[in-house]
């Protein structure tokens, strides 16, 4: 059930009385306690208070007042202690309350002094023209001001200042008239309509911050939420237990002063992004996420994890990609045969597990180049991790391009709203085979290269350089290799691939191998 807001109205007499009278119109109920129309209303409270005693010994003694949200007036507000100021409501003088002024002003006088807070600007120049009266603005931005300006007026030759309850008194002393700026009752209506708003604004924002922290507090990772002035308010045991981050040492600091590498900017973007920084030496990645409480954004949740943890994780991720197929089957000992040929090549593709360097495999149809790559695979340190194998042959260049390196979304019509991870990608830590290399177009035999020699790509329609850590075995068919006219790989691809070479040996070559 929502909590109901106590409201307590802070003023001088003059004012008090235009809210009550406003208070039993807009609430409908004339003895303020339980409010029917409004049920998130369980009060209004008034407190008068006095000209002649010190505004800042007043302003402190009423965070000691019950309440949840305070009405009171602009230059009161301004010296409140120890109140939330998102809850307290300033009145507001508009265009009506200021023009029944200037009205009142003229009926004594053909020109006035105007004291207002320097929070407030007003073009009165409009309304001069109209009424035909002469007005001297003032901005007040301290308390000593408004004294000054009294004086001030006083020396000029005005008679008449239109001002707030503040300034009413100090004009009065002065031998001026004033002019109450307050009086219109549409500013007591706003003010209430605002305090409403107010107290429905938090509401949502507790219970969405009640929502965040049973989520954060179920979380793997460290997550932190920072107020719109951008001070940490909380920080889940996630947090606390890795990163350090204990709440009573670092709630209500600046972000900045615990994560060096974020700055207010990035903040106040309001929109989602990712920063990679440090703490205590260690990389971690930070993810920023706004938090809307309707359209403004009430602050951000960060989610941070250390680099070696985000590593763990896609170890355990490609380790499970395994179990959808993308493993190798075979080893050395399910190649049969003991011709020396044979074991010659089965010798020289064990020494070439060890290594990470590509390795071309060429030989007629037939004679077990995907099994031989399989087998080094399996005899190699990327053995835990994937074995993806394509057939370069069996896809036109249009879409082997997207199945090789997948593709961004909208990359082109009829493209995954949601894109598409590539068989590079997928094979991350593992070990790439390329059968029939030779049928790649020569596009994307440049691309190839590309990544043999920086391990490194782009998706179909993208522009983010992905890193990959994988090793690349590639076979070709013999003959095609051998023969100028009908080989289609490039030089420099073949130099790259065959860093080490296996070339298989004809079945002419190992009849002994042949069961009869």
């Amino acid at each position: 059930m929502s909590k109901k807001a106590n409201i307590t109205v802070i003023g001088f007499p003059k004012i008090l009385s235009s809210c009550q009278e406003v208070a039993e119109e807009y609430f409908n109920n004339a003895n303020f306690l339980y409010y029917q129309y409004i049920p998130e209303i369980s009060g209004v409270k008034y407190i008068s208070s006095s000209p002649d005693h010190p505004l800042g010994n007043r302003a402190k003694s009423f965070k000691r007042v019950n309440h949840d949200i305070i009405i009171v007036g602009v230059v009161t507000a301004k010296v409140m202690e120890g109140i939330n100021e998102n809850n307290v409501i300033p009145f507001r003088a508009g265009h009506k309350a200021l023009i029944k002024a200037l009205i009142k002003a003229k009926q004594i006088a053909d020109r006035a002094a105007f004291i207002c807070p320097i929070e407030e600007k007003h073009d009165v120049s409009f309304y001069e023209n109209l009424l035909g009266i002469s007005i001297d603005i003032y901005y007040a931005e301290h308390l000593s001001d408004y004294l000054r300006f009294c004086v001030d007026a006083k020396q000029k030759g005005h008679s008449v200042v239109i001002s707030g309850s503040y300034t009413f008194q100090i004009a009065k002393d002065y031998g001026l008239t004033p002019v109450f700026l307050f009086s219109d009752h549409d500013i007591f209506h706003d003010a209430y309509t605002r305090a409403l708003e107010t107290h429905r604004y938090n509401q949502s924002l507790e219970e969405k911050v009640a929502q965040l922290e049973i989520i954060s507090q179920n979380s793997e990772d460290s997550v932190i939420f920072v107020n719109r002035s951008n001070h940490i308010t909380f920080t889940n045991k996630v947090a606390e237990q890795k990163l350090q981050l204990h709440p009573g040492r670092i709630s209500g600091k600046h972000v900045s002063n615990v994560f060096s590498f974020i700055s207010a900017d990035m903040l106040d973007q309001k929109k989602n992004s990712e920063i990679i920084g440090s703490m205590n030496r260690e990389p971690m990645l930070v993810a920023i996420h706004p938090v809307f409480v309707g359209p403004s954004a009430v602050g951000n949740v960060l989610m941070a994890k250390k680099v070696n943890e985000i590593r763990a994780m896609d170890s355990r991720i490609r380790q499970k990609m395994r179990h959808k197929g993308f493993t190798a089957k075979y080893t050395f000992q399910d190649i049969l045969g003991d011709s020396p040929a044979l074991q010659q090549c089965k010798n020289d593709a064990e020494l070439y597990a060890a290594s990470e360097a590509p390795v071309l495999i060429y030989g007629a149809t037939g004679t077990g180049k995907e099994l031989f790559a399989q087998a080094i695979h399996n005899s190699s340190p990327r053995k835990r991790f994937p074995f993806v194998a394509i057939n370069c042959a069996t896809l036109p260049a249009e879409l082997m391009e997207s199945e090789l390196f997948g593709y961004v979304k909208g990359a082109f019509t009829g493209a995954s709203s949601a894109g598409k991870q590539g068989l590079v990608d997928q094979a991350h830590l593992g070990t790439l085979f390329f059968d029939e290399v030779d049928s790649l177009s020569t596009s994307l035999q440049a691309k190839l290269l590309r990544l043999l020699q920086e391990k490194e790509f782009i998706r179909v329609g993208g522009d983010e350089v992905i890193p990959v850590d994988i090793r690349i075995i590639a076979a070709c068919n013999k003959k095609q290799l051998e023969d100028q006219e009908k080989n289609l790989l490039r030089q420099d691809l073949f130099y790259r691939l065959s860093t080490l070479y296996l070339a298989l040996p004809d079945l002419l070559e190992r009849k002994s191998d042949i069961p009869l």
